[in-house]
């Protein structure tokens, strides 16, 4: 059924204010239909609206210097093109703060992640060689011992410096053999973030979310300390559970 949201709904969802959402509206990057004097979205409108709304908001270049340890980020990507941006990002900062650097692989290939980097700026090459960071098979842990390898995995580079971990894994909502294990192995992992010191970031893409998007992401955010989105245009914002965004 094509539930239909109110203005104050969709807000809340999207973690922003009615204003903005009444301003979208009128302005066509957010359909709806008028019912009387009210105005009313689809969910179907709204999962096809994806993340766009980056661009009403000027983002912070300095978004990566608000967070802490035992933070536990979930990333949206408008493609998967932008995942590998958003993580070149992400480490570039936090190496540049002198942090041990972890990179968990679900979809992506190693050879893949060096080179994506490299074009963003990023010589992580040189940093494995250097033992600074490290790249690991999550979805070859998770074949072998379900959702506790690539927890293992997060675990051990917790435990591997006396640095902060900054680290990051892209998974995707079909990465494990069901839904259930994908939450549970997000759950686990913001706990096992809140007991180090660990910055960590979940980027997902758009395109991988599925149709059933907007469950999916209120499933998983309800896991995370706060969320990053990174539209086609670069843009970046980051919203947190205290609703601070910069």
């Amino acid at each position: 059924m094509n539930e239909l949201l109110t203005v104050q709904e969709v807000a809340d969802f999207l973690r922003t204010t009615s204003t903005t959402i009444y301003r979208w509206l009128k302005n066509g990057k957010l359909q709806g239909v008028k019912i009387g004097k009210e105005w009313r979205i689809s969910r179907v409108a709204l999962c096809g609206f994806g993340f766009d709304f980056n661009e009403d908001i000027k983002a912070s270049p300095k978004v990566w210097e608000a967070l802490s340890q035992k933070e536990h980020l979930l990333g949206i990507a408008s493609s998967r093109k932008l995942v590998f941006e958003l993580e070149a990002s992400f480490f570039n900062y936090a190496f540049s703060r002198g942090n041990f650097l972890f990179k968990g692989c679900w979809w992506q290939e190693r050879d893949e992640v060096l080179e994506a980097y490299a074009r963003w700026g990023f010589d992580a090459e040189s940093l494995v060689k250097e033992g600074l960071l490290e790249i690991a098979d999550l979805s070859r842990a998770y074949a072998k011992e379900g959702i506790a390898g690539p927890l293992n995995l997060w675990n051990n580079a917790a435990h591997k410096t006396d640095k902060i971990l900054w680290a990051s894994g892209a998974p995707t909502i079909n990465c494990c053999n069901s839904r259930g294990d994908l939450i549970s192995f997000e759950a686990r992992l913001n706990q096992l973030i809140k007991d180090n010191r660990v910055v960590g970031i979940c980027p997902y893409a758009e395109e991988d979310l599925g149709g059933d998007c907007c469950a999916a992401l209120v499933s998983l955010m309800a896991h995370h300390s706060g969320t990053v989105l990174i539209s086609e245009r670069g843009q970046v914002l980051l919203r947190r559970e205290n609703g601070v965004t910069l």
